[in-house]
This record gives C-alpha cells, structure tokens and sequence, in this order.
C-alpha cells in the first residue's frame, strides 16, 4: 500500500504525466462545456502557440470543414444533457 500522502502522490502523478506528454511530443486539451473555458496541459504552448483560453479559441483551429461536425455533436450533447435534467425534474 502507498503510504505517501495524497499531495505527494499527485505531485508525482502530475510530474509523470507531464515526462509522457514531453516524451510523446503530445498534449493534454480539455474543455468545459458548461463554461466554455478550455485547459491545455503538456506542449500545447511549445507545439503550436495554445494557452488555456475560450473555446472560440478552439474552433479558429479547426479545418473549416470540421466546423459543422463538431458543431452538431455539441448540439446533440447539449440537447442530451437538457433531456437527462428534465428527466431528474
């Protein structure tokens, strides 16, 4: 059993995460939904010039012709998510 405590092993969670994303040449992007704001972990900024930022951000990165795909998956997320709310009402 892991007797180091929770701070330190999410310390060196994070520290390996960050060596496999540098070894990758990859990066970790998450976005929020509900608040629009994105998060970008790992080589984003040395890879292509990304800060956490809106996700408008996002889309200006996109192939135009993946605009409409994303667009409507979001689309049918957000009418998922209100569907599964107004079932819980």
């Amino acid at each position: 059993m892991d007797e180091r405590p929770d701070d330190v092993k999410s310390d060196w969670s994070a520290q390996q995460l960050q060596f496999a994303l540098d070894a990758a040449h990859i990066f970790v992007w998450d976005w929020n939904l509900v608040t629009g704001a994105t998060c970008r972990c790992g080589n984003a900024a040395q890879m292509l010039g990304l800060r956490s930022g809106q996700a408008h951000d996002f889309f200006n990165l996109l192939h135009p012709d993946d605009h409409t795909s994303i667009q409507r998956r979001l689309l049918l997320r957000e009418k998922a998510s209100l569907m599964k709310s107004s079932a819980v009402s």
